[in-house]
């Protein structure tokens, strides 16, 4: 019997609309009644996520991965069992290197999104999360500042142009990610959603075999690669459909119920 359920959000348990279907819903609210957590995998934070922790009766005792895995937090928030963070540091170093590349660039710290300016994906970004920009100068951050992650936003076109300019040693010094084709993140090397569910789960005392996955696009890569029962929508890259267990049907389709009513209802 799988234990966790971990599911990414857009793309994947979110319709077009940013909504979840009523029989995906319902699928996630009965697996939760048999005792398995049901866990958001998300770049977003906790307070970006509230509305669908709600709608999925997920409990305050339950569980989110958030900022693409960088951080585990119970849904109260009063403990972390994950916590994998950047510095001030990185904001020079990222902030120099999106002068000289001329992206936008915002990141997340305590005190929710931050950037000097704001772009139009800055504005994607806090309206997803129903959340403020906090104007900041990047050289006032220091190395004791936890900064949780940091992104360059841009057109899609545009940001690929900028990638190919990365110098080696970024791929070092960061877990890279893309969260949507305007989102590029920047994360401690330990920050992924799979290292996060993994921690979450020996906290628990899950067994790999006993989690099961849902994602669609890169950053949900290792989750789907290395879970008991990893699921790639019908909808996912690729790449990410070579890795996985089973492939469901399309977002847009109940692919979570669909998935859920095989594996764990065992109902057609």
């Amino acid at each position: 019997m799988y234990k966790i359920i971990a599911l990414d959000m857009d793309e994947t348990l979110l319709q077009p609309n940013k909504t979840i279907s009523p029989l995906d819903r319902d699928a996630l609210i009965r697996a939760q009644q048999m005792g398995i957590y049901v866990v958001l995998a998300t770049g977003r934070p906790i307070f970006g996520i509230r509305k669908y922790i709600d709608e999925l009766q997920i409990p305050d005792k339950g569980y989110a991965v958030c900022f693409n895995g960088a951080e585990v937090t119970t849904i109260d928030t009063k403990e972390k069992i994950y916590n994998e963070k950047l510095n001030g540091n990185d904001v020079h170093y990222l902030a120099d290197l999106s002068k000289k590349l001329n992206v936008n660039m915002h990141g997340f710290d305590k005190n929710g999104c931050f950037s000097e300016k704001m772009s139009k994906f800055t504005k994607l970004e806090i309206t997803l999360n129903n959340i403020d920009l906090n104007y900041v100068k990047y050289d006032d951050y220091t190395e004791n500042d936890e900064i949780i992650k940091i992104m360059f936003v841009d057109e899609p076109e545009y940001l690929d142009s900028v990638i190919e300019k990365f110098p080696k040693e970024i791929y070092e010094k960061y877990n890279i990610v893309k969260s949507a084709p305007f989102f590029l993140e920047f994360l401690k090397p330990t920050a992924d959603k799979w290292y996060a569910i993994e921690a979450l789960a020996k906290h628990l005392g899950i067994k790999n075999e006993e989690i099961m996955t849902f994602g669609d696009e890169k950053n949900d890569y290792l989750m789907v690669k290395n879970a008991g029962m990893g699921i790639a929508m019908g909808n996912a890259i690729e790449p990410l459909k070579k890795v996985a267990k089973f492939i469901t049907v399309k977002n847009t389709e109940n692919g979570i119920a669909y998935a859920l009513n095989k594996f764990v209802f065992n109902e057609k």
